[in-house]
């Protein structure tokens, strides 16, 4: 575990993975904020991104845990790779989530004909519900301009970066800088 000291960084904000089963083991909300005391991280710099799937069986146990993680003042990522697998509308209603990551898969029907509009629809009604959405697997500019204009919040893909290995140096090469007008 690496506790960041450069007080440059200190307001970068940090996306967690975990599965639906991670969620709701009992000792989940302690050992979380366990690691939260021990680290020093800024609670709002963190962002829980949680894949849902058929393993979030209980829903009523992953809504409250979500509930208290948010009393936590922590932003919740949920459903990442929406639009695909067991992602559902109903969760998108009821859980106490913040962002709704939308698949690559339907990024990649911005560039058919047949399933553009559907795909640009999708990001319509998930901001209708007043929650942001992350745009993963954008490669190209007609991509992200297509997203921009529909209202996407956030973009994730080749078109901006390549995966980095250690994002702390890279930051301190470009002084935190990564696009440039």
């Amino acid at each position: 575990m690496i506790i960041n000291k450069d007080e440059r960084y200190q307001n970068i904000s940090i996306t967690v993975n975990l599965s639906g089963i991670q969620i709701i083991e009992d000792s989940f909300i302690h050992d979380f904020n366990a690691i939260i005391y021990k680290t020093k991280v800024n609670r709002n710099n963190i962002l829980l991104e949680i894949i849902e799937n058929k393993k979030i069986y209980d829903f009523t146990k992953v809504k409250d845990i979500l509930s208290d993680l948010k009393k936590l003042n922590i932003a919740i990522l949920a459903l990442d790779d929406f639009g695909s697998g067991y992602a559902s509308f109903t969760n998108l209603i009821h859980l106490p989530i913040d962002i709704v990551k939308i698949d690559t898969f339907i990024v990649g029907h911005l560039n058919s004909d047949k399933y553009c509009d559907t795909a640009l629809d999708m990001v319509k009604i998930i901001k209708r519900l007043n929650l942001k959405v992350v745009a993963e697997g954008v490669e190209t500019k007609e991509q992200f301009e297509k997203l921009s204009e529909t209202g996407c919040d956030y973009f994730q893909g080749y078109y901006f970066s390549k995966p980095v290995s250690n994002i702390y140096d890279i930051l301190k090469q470009k002084n935190g800088i990564f696009l440039q007008k």
